[in-house]
């Protein structure tokens, strides 16, 4: 794992063969035809949270050893009760720490993930969704980009109706999936 700035995050995603977008503000937008499913996850058991991360850094993957890395985007932070995220922060912040980043979040909030390193995004996935953060997941090949928000939904847009129709069996065992029109940007 390697933590980026915010710049580097976006610097990485602009690269080929991600080429994607960013508005003035520096927030993702959502690839042109894009194909956006979103799932409410609202209802879902405490319980599920461990198997949500896994299955969404697993994304996309037909196998567990098809796991290809990606990017954990933390956008924003300070959202749920201080006394309650400090807890997460503080978690976050030591695992980091055993790949040698001491920078705080705030200073760094990407995650970068090698292939060898699902449960390594698994565990950062969990931990932004205990949380309640906002946060990006970015494919390494820019086919499809998740933005999980603190308003219990996750949102998937993926750049072609065939990528996208192969991630919605994925999605829809969260809970139910509604296919909307891609969003001008993700948040």
């Amino acid at each position: 794992m390697k933590t980026l700035t915010d710049k580097e995050a976006m610097e990485w995603c602009k690269q080929w063969p991600l080429q994607l977008e960013f508005d003035e503000r520096g927030l993702l937008c959502a690839p042109e035809k894009g194909h956006t499913y979103r799932v409410d996850i609202s209802k879902m058991p405490w319980r599920d949270l461990l198997s949500t991360a896994r299955a969404l850094a697993h994304l996309g993957c037909h196998s567990v050893g098809a796991f290809s890395g990606g990017l954990v985007w933390i956008r924003r932070t300070r959202i749920a009760v201080p006394e309650m995220e400090d807890v997460v922060v503080r978690a976050l912040e030591r695992f980091r720490l055993g790949y040698g980043e001491n920078r705080s979040l705030e200073s760094a909030r990407a995650h970068l993930f090698r292939s060898d390193e699902s449960s390594e995004c698994s565990a950062t996935l969990l931990l932004v969704l205990l949380a309640e953060w906002d946060a990006y997941l970015v494919h390494p090949s820019g086919d499809w980009v998740a933005f999980i928000d603190n308003d219990n939904h996750i949102t998937v847009t993926a750049k072609s109706a065939e990528i996208a129709k192969d991630l919605k069996g994925s999605l829809e065992m969260w809970g139910q999936t509604t296919a909307e029109l891609a969003p001008p940007r993700l948040f």
